[in-house]
This record gives structure tokens, sequence and C-alpha cells, in this order.
């Protein structure tokens, strides 16, 4: 092994959010700075002339604004709209990037006939910026669903549906899960199908976290 492996993370977030009498409204910023060299290589076949040589460096801004309902009355169309922004900056020897998101997140929800129904949509943009040239692309997923609730067993019943420009396609999955309760929330039999699209973008490959989703049965 070679190389100098040092490597450096700062960051600052702030945090807002003002209450109404059926809404709450957040802003949140913040701004990430990493800085991570390479290493590990072979230092004969890779000779490097200084620590600058193996140094990358990345800034990321981000902030979003937060409006979101918090009503009593069950009849009413609850909503919570999510507008977020980031900038991407990755600083490098062999490559500088610069990417630009602009997104927005909204959910709709709403009882009928002691059922919920949902709608979730989503929309991204994206502009990009490397030394090969711009770019500028977007993409859209829009999820309806409902929920029902019996004494054994509860449904989330549903599609995934996204679109692509490139592409100019638009592709639908399943977003089902049934489960039959045993013991109340401890055991229980379950069974689904979904599917759905993840979107690479240069923020996303400088640092990839996986999540575990779940299925939304409701508050």
């Amino acid at each position: 092994n070679y190389g100098y492996s040092g490597y450096a993370f700062n960051n600052v977030d702030v945090y807002a959010r003002q209450l109404f009498n059926e809404h709450i409204f957040t802003v949140q910023a913040g701004f990430e700075n990493h800085i991570l060299h390479d290493y590990g290589y072979n230092g004969t076949e890779f000779p490097v002339v200084d620590n600058k040589t193996t140094r990358t460096r990345n800034d990321l801004f981000n902030a979003s604004l937060d409006y979101a309902s918090s009503y009593r009355d069950s009849s009413k169309i609850g909503h919570n709209v999510k507008v977020n922004y980031y900038n991407f900056d990755g600083l490098g020897n062999f490559y500088n990037i610069s990417e630009n998101n602009v997104n927005a997140d909204m959910k709709f929800f709403t009882y009928f006939n002691q059922q919920r129904i949902d709608l979730k949509a989503r929309v991204d943009y994206f502009d990009d910026a490397t030394r090969a040239g711009k770019s500028t692309n977007w993409n859209a997923l829009l999820n309806p669903f409902f929920t029902t609730r019996e004494k054994h067993w509860d449904a989330h019943l549903g599609a995934n549906v996204y679109y692509g420009p490139l592409d100019k396609k638009t592709n639908v999955y399943p977003d089902l899960l049934v489960r039959y309760h045993i013991a109340q929330d401890i055991v229980m039999l379950y069974a689904g199908i979904d599917g759905n699209e993840k979107f690479n973008s240069y923020k996303s490959l400088s640092g990839v976290k996986c999540t575990i989703g779940r299925k939304d049965f409701g508050a």
C-alpha cells in the first residue's frame, strides 16, 4: 500500500420552523466540504509528484422549503409540498464537475369510507457541467395508492409511474403489499411486489448511501 490517506469533512446546517394553525413551514440550508486523497496504489507504476496529485474535493450546498398541513379533520386533503435545491462541485486533477439539481416532492392524502387515498409526485431537474460539456435532464414519478385496514389484515395497493425524456418512455411498476396479522403487529404474514427506477447523478455516485424503503400505511 502506498499514498497519503489524509481526509477532512466540514459541514454547517441551518434550520428554522414556523407553526401555523393548520400548517407547518420549514426552511433548511446546509453546506458540506469533503476532501480526500486516493491511496493504496502501486507507487512504482503510478508515481506521484506530491499529495495534490491524489487530492479530491467535493463541495455540496443544499437548501429546501417544506410546507405541510396538520389538519385535524381527516376529510380534508392533507398535503406536504417540498422544494429542494443543491449544487454539487467535484474538483480533482482529472475532472471538474458542477451539478445543479432542483426537485419538487409532493404528497397528498385524504380518507374516504375509512380508506386512505394517497398521491405522491416527484420531479427532478439536473443541470450538469463537466470538461466534456454541459447537459440537462429531468425525470418524473407519480405514485398513487390507497391503504385499507381490517381487523386482521391490511393492504397497500398502488403503482409507480416513471417518465424520462431521454428514452421518451413511461414505465409502470406495481406497488402492492398485503399483510395478515396473526398476533397484532408482533407476528404477521405478508406478500407483495413492487418496482422502481433509480436515477444516478454525480452527487449520488460520489458517495452512495443505502436506504431501506418501507410501505406507507398511513398515519
